[in-house]
């Protein structure tokens, strides 16, 4: 009777660990260099020793769940095919019987203690091993998705404006829209849409040959802007603002200009940039990009480059507009 209230004491508290480490795994987005920085930051660590749940946990708004997907439900698939293979394995060691019946008492305690102990320090580990099929899958589903929606915007051939920063990209985005829309048909990410998956996404479902597109490039590493912009390539490029966000993973400032300059590199001949003149550094951003665009384009006229009189103010972005009613 004993063990068996022991044993539902652990089952309770290992679902309840298993459901917050799948959380952190879905909002770190299943990436493996998010998912490095969060065991070593002071969060990480306490959840890793975390071992008694708290009474919040067995509420509704205290317990820390994942939005389910399929993603999700596969990642619990795979993970239960982990824990079941662990069972086996330990079975045989302990010389339990194929039924899972116990042939020895005492080994059938140590057994269960031992596996369940396990099992709970190990979680975060089979939450992660669980995940590392499912980002098989999804690459391969990004790159279907991409390259369907890139020959989609290719073959409608729209103006692109492609908007990044560290700050500012949605608001941006979708008052620029909002402008746009009154004279033109427009297409436009929603929210904060802008990973290649979500990009693409989002093209492939909703977009229907408007003239104009407006896309949001997000990154969290050098290169990731370079690699969405080859897919949708952008004719303008508008760069909102610089701030050492994400600092755990891109390293210093410096590489935060490196990868937001990727935009305005990507840019095509004519083409033009729409830069934040009041923030600091921003300058350094399109001075970066230029000189990778020179590479790629030598006998080309220089970029546009329009500075913009863009800054916060306690109601949220304000922008700078000149008598024509263009944004600037």
């Amino acid at each position: 009777m004993v063990l068996i209230v022991i044993l539902f004491i652990f089952v309770v508290a290992s679902f309840i660990r298993y459901v917050r480490w799948l959380s952190l795994l879905q909002e770190k987005e299943y990436r493996w260099d998010r998912l490095k920085l969060l065991l070593f930051s002071p969060q990480g660590i306490r959840e890793l020793i975390r071992v008694i749940p708290r009474i919040t946990d067995f509420s509704r708004s205290g317990l820390k769940r994942p939005k389910i997907t399929g993603r999700v439900l596969f990642i619990c698939a795979m993970s239960c095919l982990f824990v079941l293979k662990w069972w086996l394995v330990g079975s045989s060691i302990f010389d339990l019987g194929a039924s899972g019946s116990l042939q020895a008492p005492a080994a059938g305690t140590r057994f269960w203690l031992s596996w369940w102990g396990g099992f709970y320090v190990l979680i975060p580990l089979i939450v992660m091993l669980g995940s590392i099929p499912s980002s098989l899958i999804s690459r391969i589903q990004t790159y279907l998705v991409l390259r369907k929606a890139s020959r989609r915007l290719r073959r409608a051939a729209p103006t692109v404006i492609g908007i990044t920063g560290s700050y500012g990209k949605t608001s941006t985005k979708l008052l620029l829209a909002h402008l746009l829309q009154t004279k033109h048909a427009v297409f436009v990410t929603p929210k904060s849409f802008n990973t290649r998956y979500s990009v693409a996404r989002n093209i492939e479902k909703e977009y229907r040959d408007q003239p104009i597109a407006i896309l949001e490039y997000g990154a969290y590493a050098k290169g990731e802007i370079a690699r969405l912009a080859q897919w949708f390539p952008p004719n303008v490029a508008i760069i909102t603002g610089l701030a050492p966000q994400h600092m755990g993973l891109f390293g210093s400032v410096a590489a935060i200009i490196l990868a937001k300059s990727e935009l305005v590199a990507a840019l095509p001949e004519a083409g033009v940039v729409l830069f934040n003149a009041v923030a600091k550094d921003v300058d350094k951003i399109v001075k970066t990009g230029q000189k990778s665009w020179r590479f790629r384009h030598p006998q080309a006229a220089p970029l546009t480059t329009i500075p913009c009189d863009y800054h916060k103010s306690a109601l949220g972005f304000e922008y700078g507009l000149n008598t024509d009613g263009n944004l600037t």
